[in-house]
């Protein structure tokens, strides 16, 4: 994962987002669509007249300027140059403006051209949200653009909080190197009603089939806790035990070239690999299909792609003859526009070079996935994926969601890349690393605390992780997955601890954690090739409310309640003559299987509906799963 930048508030200096409402409530309901935009002014927005409004912020030895002749089709532009004796930080070309109403969605676009950036998050842009009193209380950030890449289109969807009377739109360079930037547009999209509680609700069971193709729940998991002396044989037990009650779909394993190929030739009995095969084992046995990813191998070249690909065909030969059965896919660079040392073309020729291998080798059922990209990745992910048409046979991203944010703009995010992955032809779009960040220390091995509380040890954030599952199935993205299984050390016990598990780590004791239980209720029921329907509600955004069609006849309805009181729920279903088996997770059902060290939710007295009409109280802040069953 790739730790955000945050944009600067009045200097070059980055300042902490305040102002956060708590995770649950209105926070956890997103947005099915944009609607009709609304331009909103911007001053010379393709800087031919070098309008005052733009403020120039850096500090020396970077520099802000606003030339002619180096803009697109060689008009105006704005030239933020960085040295490499620079400090890497925020310097910028911004504009404010009056504010629009809270809850209003914004659109800022821009053009980018980058040279040599390196060294942070890269070229990107930003929109800062002040109060009346001139204090920042957050930002949103696009994605970013790093090394040297010719025009690119950067776009940024941001969400106006509560009490911003300002906005400052904000083109940024966090690095090294040198970004042009063009053709700003700003724009406003009607602001979103109101969630709010209601003591009663009316769902109703329909036919509209919001995803038609649903892979199902995954995890990601790393094959160091395989490795002698990581686990203990009763640990390794638990860990099979846990896993098996998720029943994932899929699994996401990294893998190292450096683990077996030598100077000598191919050597696959060292301790990793003989990890990875007990890990894909395991997983084979569970009926978990597996995603192999090629981790950061920055010693390749494009002069030895073909050497990469040698490799890769003989570590999955060496596996199938070990009797690994469930190789699906394999991802060749992990999170590639935070890391590939090439360009976008060197990166679609890895694929292609990987591609011929296979296939001459008869592993082309093995299927390749492209973009994998991280945190603002989206102009990498736009530009690698649509060449790789017809070879790769899913796309994928990650994401991790600022737990006190609304997610209103991740669900929006996700509909996008849906949108695009289509466009490009790899309509297969998987949400690989996934999870909820943001708290006190957070960074690539945590995802930081809140009041001292690790964030997945919080109820409201595994609840809140939920709903975004959820929404991202419903708009379209094929499967989600959680990062990761569980805590571990990445190499030997003084290496860094990965803190973002759904129990904790061996020397911990596997403690438990809500975000098990909440993974749980969609990982161990939703199936491949489900169908994911619409519940319409009355009123509106109180409660989310999706059905699951799986393939095998089952039907599954997923009420969520996000709100501190009871709901009370009518769920009109379609057909007569039913009984519903209830699940659900709240604060106290979780605290009580943690506290028990039990990992299998249990189910609640068989419900036996009236007439069409399934009548419940939905706890406090509950996610509640009704598996339906025939009585006729």
């Amino acid at each position: 994962m790739v730790a955000f930048a945050a944009p600067p508030a009045q200097s070059a200096a980055p300042q902490t987002a305040t102002a956060y409402r708590d995770e649950l409530g209105p926070d956890v309901f997103g947005a099915d669509a944009l609607g009709v935009p609304q331009p909103m002014p911007v001053e010379d927005p393709a800087f031919e007249e070098g309008a005052p409004e733009w403020e120039r912020v850096a500090d020396e030895p970077a520099t802000v300027e606003i030339r002619h002749g180096v803009g697109r089709g060689d008009s105006g532009g704005a030239v933020v140059t960085v040295p490499s004796s620079a400090p890497v930080a925020w310097p910028n070309v911004g504009q404010r403006t009056a504010a629009p109403p809270a809850r209003t969605l914004l659109r800022l676009t821009a053009w980018v051209r980058t040279n040599e950036v390196a060294d942070g998050y890269g070229a990107y842009l930003g929109i800062d949200y002040y109060d009346a009193t001139g204090s920042r209380i957050t930002w949103s950030q696009s994605g970013s653009v790093r090394g040297t890449q010719d025009w690119s289109r950067l776009e940024l969807l941001g969400e106006v909080p509560a009490n911003t009377t300002t906005i400052a739109i904000r083109l940024l360079l966090n690095g090294h190197g040198q970004a042009v930037f063009d053709d700003v547009t700003l724009e406003a999209y009607a602001s979103l009603d109101e969630p709010a509680h209601s003591p009663h609700v009316r769902l109703h069971e329909t036919e509209d089939v919001l995803n038609l193709d649903v892979e199902g729940v995954g995890v990601e998991n790393n094959v160091y806790a395989f490795v002698p002396g990581v686990l203990t044989r009763e640990q390794r037990r638990t860990v099979e035990e846990r896993l098996a009650v998720l029943r994932p779909t899929w699994v996401r394993v990294f893998t190292d070239t450096n683990w077996w190929a030598t100077a000598e030739g191919y050597d696959f009995s060292g301790p990793m690999v003989q990890a990875l095969l007990a890990d894909l084992r395991l997983y084979d046995r569970l009926g978990a299909r597996a995603n192999l990813v090629m981790w950061r191998p920055l010693d390749w070249d494009p002069s030895r792609y073909g050497e990469m690909a040698d490799a890769m065909v003989a570590l999955l030969r060496w596996l199938r003859a070990q009797g690994v059965g469930n190789l699906a896919a394999l991802t060749l660079y992990n999170e590639p526009n935070g890391e590939f040392p090439g360009s976008p073309s060197e990166y679609v020729e890895m694929y292609q070079t990987v591609a011929a291998a296979l296939r001459q080798a008869g592993l082309d059922d093995i299927e390749l996935v492209a973009g994998d990209t991280s945190q603002g990745g989206d102009a990498f992910f736009d530009t690698v994926v649509p060449p790789l048409r017809g070879l790769a046979g899913w796309s994928s991203y990650h994401e991790y969601v600022d737990y006190r944010t609304s997610l209103t703009i991740p669900t929006l995010h996700a509909r996008n890349r849906v949108e695009v992955a289509r466009d490009a032809g790899l309509p297969r779009l998987f949400l690989w690393e996934s999870n909820l960040t943001g708290g006190v220390g957070a960074g690539t091995y945590s995802p930081g605390t809140h009041d001292g509380v690790l964030l997945p040890e919080r109820y409201p954030v595994a609840l809140k992780l939920a709903a975004y599952h959820l929404q991202a199935l419903a708009g379209g993205v094929t499967g989600v997955s959680y990062w990761e299984a569980f805590d571990m050390r990445y190499g030997g016990p003084d290496a860094p601890l990965m803190s973002f598990g759904m129990w904790s780590s061996a020397e911990d004791g596997l403690r438990l954690r809500p975000t098990y239980y909440s993974v749980q209720l969609l990982s161990r029921f939703v199936r491949p090739d489900a169908t994911i329907t619409r519940i319409a509600s009355v009123p509106d955004r109180t409660v989310l409310a999706y059905g699951v069609r799986n393939r095998d006849g089952s039907r599954l309805v997923y009420v969520l309640n996000p709100w501190d009181r009871e709901v009370q729920v009518e769920l009109d279903l379609i057909g007569t003559g039913s009984t519903a088996l209830r699940y659900h997770v709240d604060e106290r059902s979780v605290t009580e299987a943690i506290d028990q060290r039990r990992p299998v939710l249990r189910p609640q007295p068989r419900r036996v509906f009236d007439g069409q009409v399934l009548r419940d109280v939905l706890p406090p802040e509950s996610l509640v799963l009704y598996r339906l069953a025939s009585t006729g």
